[in-house]
């Protein structure tokens, strides 16, 4: 037995120190064996050497608690060995720990989630006021406006230039609209007329629109009236107006037998071309916008290929030929007007027996059947065509095939 603590540990670490030799040299099964006996020492053995121990133990804070064992050689074998199993200490602070930090936790994901709420609501919130206070702005902004209008009354443009017109009622805050058309009567870029008209009154960023002149509307041709004659048997009167040609009169007609070419004294064929408009034929007709011809039964045209007037207005008291006896067919109603068409001579010049003599537009008083050349349309029509057809604008008669 030890008489003190300085003496059991001397013992001790001889124990120890043969015991790691012995453990060294055995095998795996043979040290399991040994702990275990080792591990079954005697109870009352374990509490004699604790009871010893005690005074010395307790004046040691850092109480070594470890694992003795006695060689066989050196201890009979009554005198068990004994392992000392450290005592654990409290593992409670742990646990604490772990509550803490969940607890935290825990409080952190609610502050979180509390916060995301809350910035949700705040910000529909807004939204609605953001709304409102656009509402109310856009109805403030509204009724602003409708205060400022200001009432404008038109002043009388007609004559201005467009550039004085249009600078003018633009900085009156108004939109301004052109609308060009020919007109010979105001120079070109002037103000004709205008709407909303003098006097009438607006408010800003009204439509006002300006009719401005191009000047006068000068044909290009040296015509400006046009009668278009084609093989379908189609009849139109166009007159140039604002840019171009435009259809002012039509109506169905016949053309020779024989169809639309090359004409010859022989055959009933209408001539092909575009050719001026003569004289018209006829005995009642007054109208001061054409060229007309008072026929009487003498009145004729030689058709005569042979004679020196070939192709003109002849009387026939004072020559002795071939004719077409336009004066007879009038005044006996086969045709109520005629109007010469100048394809090969004016009437009053010989023509080229080659392309044939007296074609004519004819107003038939009976149904118009195919000639032989001539064209034939109503006398209704005819007296219609007269009414529209001006001299002044130098006619022409286009033949198509």
């Amino acid at each position: 037995r030890c008489q003190n603590m300085t003496e059991l540990l001397e013992i001790t670490s001889k124990a120890l120190n043969k015991q790691s030799v012995v453990f060294a040299h055995e095998n795996n099964n043979t040290a399991q064996n040994y702990i275990y006996k080792t591990q079954m020492a005697d109870d009352a053995y374990k509490t004699q050497i604790a009871d010893e121990c005690t005074t010395e133990t307790q004046k040691n804070n850092n109480t070594y608690m470890g694992r003795v064992t006695s060689s066989p050689d050196t201890y009979p074998n009554t005198m068990p060995q004994t392992t000392f199993i450290p005592q654990k200490k409290s593992n409670k602070l742990p646990i604490i720990l772990t509550i803490v930090i969940t607890v935290c936790v825990m409080v952190a994901l609610g502050s979180v989630m509390f916060v995301i709420f809350s910035l949700d609501k705040n910000d529909d919130n807004y939204k609605e006021q953001a709304t409102t206070e656009t509402t109310a702005t856009e109805s403030t902004t509204t009724i602003a406006t409708t205060t400022e209008l200001q009432t404008i009354v038109m002043k009388d443009y007609a004559y201005s230039s467009i550039s004085v017109a249009k600078s003018e009622l633009e900085g009156l805050g108004l939109n301004v609209k052109i609308k060009k058309v020919f007109d010979e009567n105001i120079d070109t870029n002037y103000v004709i007329s205008q709407y909303p008209p003098a006097g009438a009154e607006v408010t800003a960023n009204s439509n006002v629109t300006l009719t401005i002149s191009k000047g006068e509307d000068i044909c290009p041709f040296d015509y400006s009236q046009k009668i278009v004659v084609k093989s379908d048997g189609s009849f139109v009167l166009k007159e140039w107006k604002n840019g171009k040609f435009r259809d002012i009169f039509e109506c169905s007609c016949t053309t020779g037998s024989e169809g639309i070419g090359q004409s010859n004294e022989h055959t009933s064929v209408t001539p092909e071309g575009t050719f001026k408009l003569g004289f018209v034929f006829t005995n009642s007709y007054t109208g001061e916008n054409v060229n007309t011809y008072n026929v009487d039964i003498h009145t004729i045209i030689v058709s005569e290929t042979n004679s020196r007037y070939y192709n003109q207005i002849f009387d026939d008291r004072y020559i002795s030929a071939v004719s077409e006896p336009i004066g007879e067919e009038i005044l006996n109603g086969q045709y109520n007007h005629m109007i010469f068409i100048e394809h090969n001579g004016d009437g009053y010049t010989t023509g080229d027996a080659r392309y044939g003599s007296a074609i004519t537009i004819c107003g038939c008083n009976g149904p118009i059947r195919p000639t032989y050349g001539c064209i034939d349309i109503s006398a209704s029509n005819m007296n219609t065509l007269l009414s529209k057809l001006d001299y002044s604008k130098n006619p022409v008669i286009e033949i198509k095939g």
